[in-house]
């Protein structure tokens, strides 16, 4: 504006254009300044900044777009005028803008909640489709929680700790930490830090969380993992105080929850190859219950259909392997229609198919004799 210029008359359009984003996106969060700067995320490509000076007359509203693949900005003064205009207002921008945040923000959470399913159905078998949705969404969105958490256990199930412990840090730094989302990340980015060697490290951050969690009510199945993985930790120490620790972790983790089935996996496996004396019987009866709570302890079924077939007892054999094949999905993976026609998935526990197919050859042709070879991987 050169000085001779007449100053800009207040026009109160920008003002409306405030209280249009306020009834389509919500309640704005407005600082205690004199210049008051109003901030709203309505989806995470958008941001809405309005402004608002001393001065009633004066306000600016300002949109921009986060995203590097699609940027774009725009803005509205209310000293604008016709003799000085700093933009032009369009007039279907309210409603275009609605629904472009609306069609985005539908589309954005079910793709999230997309891939966290088939994070967890049947793991790990949709995880290359899972993981390149969770890609998509990161590419826009770097801080975008869900997708990263469901990022997290995709690197966990592949064995890539440090990628997952990535993942996990980043959730951590966008949540507040004794939130519910807050301590699943810090207690992944313990047990993945445990699984990369930095056992101190790890069981400071699962200690750290257990003290939260303590506090809480409800919330058992969390305690009684973070218990059994505590556990699990120490026994990594491997020596006999170790041991004898861990035991008493565990016993704590089915206290928290007595339907958390790693932990009486863990306690069958102390039992049958570390107590003094051992205690077949008590294992048994640990491996039985891990298996009945969760068909997805592996260790715990393996070990059952071990010991029934060193007792001949074929149908229990089989009866086992079966309910485990089940238990991951068989070849399917839990898909149906059309997925369960073109997809297969190689299977998580060979023993189980080989198990099956040596009990049912060997039971019709020669007797059960060899079918306890089936169980060498």
């Amino acid at each position: 504006m050169e000085k001779d210029d007449p100053p800009p008359q207040p026009n109160p359009d920008a003002l409306d254009d405030i209280l249009v984003c306020w009834l389509v996106f919500g309640r704005f969060n407005v600082s205690p300044s004199p210049r008051k700067r109003l901030v709203f995320y309505p989806n995470p490509l958008l941001v809405i900044e309005c402004y608002q000076m001393s001065t009633p007359a004066h306000s600016t509203l300002k949109m921009r777009s986060k995203s590097p693949s699609l940027a774009w900005s725009w803005c509205r003064d209310s000293r604008a005028t016709t003799a000085h205009p700093y933009i032009c207002k369009p007039q279907w921008w309210h409603v275009l803008l609605y629904y472009l945040c609306l069609h985005y923000s539908v589309s954005r959470s079910l793709s999230v909640n997309l891939s966290t399913a088939l994070v967890h159905l049947f793991p790990p078998k949709h995880h290359r489709r899972a993981l390149g949705i969770i890609q998509n969404i990161l590419t826009d969105d770097r801080e975008n929680v869900k997708a990263l958490l469901a990022g997290g256990y995709v690197h966990q199930y592949a064995g890539r700790w440090q990628e997952a412990a990535e993942h996990f840090k980043l959730v951590t730094t966008n949540v507040p930490p004794y939130s519910p989302l807050g301590l699943e990340a810090t207690e992944e980015l313990g047990w993945s830090t445990v699984q990369q060697g930095a056992l101190d490290e790890g069981a400071n951050l699962l200690r750290s969380v257990l003290g939260t969690l303590e506090t809480k009510d409800g919330m058992d199945h969390e305690k009684s993992r973070c218990w059994w993985r505590l556990g699990k930790t120490v026994w990594k120490e491997d020596d006999a105080e170790a041991q004898a620790e861990s035991y008493k972790l565990w016993i704590t983790a089915l206290k928290r929850s007595t339907t958390f089935a790693p932990a009486f996996t863990s306690l069958g496996s102390y039992y049958s190859d570390y107590a003094t004396p051992r205690d077949t019987i008590r294992a048994s009866k640990c491996f039985q219950k891990a298996f009945e709570l969760d068909a997805r302890e592996a260790e715990a079924a393996r070990r059952l259909a071990e010991g029934f077939a060193d007792e001949r007892e074929w149908d229990l054999v089989e009866i086992v392997a079966r309910r485990t094949i089940e238990g991951e999905g068989g070849l399917e993976g839990g898909d149906s229609g059309i997925y369960k026609a073109t997809t297969r998935f190689l299977p998580t526990n060979a023993w189980a198919w080989k198990a099956v197919g040596v009990v049912e050859l060997v039971c019709d042709l020669h007797g059960c004799d060899l079918a306890k070879h089936s169980f060498i991987v």
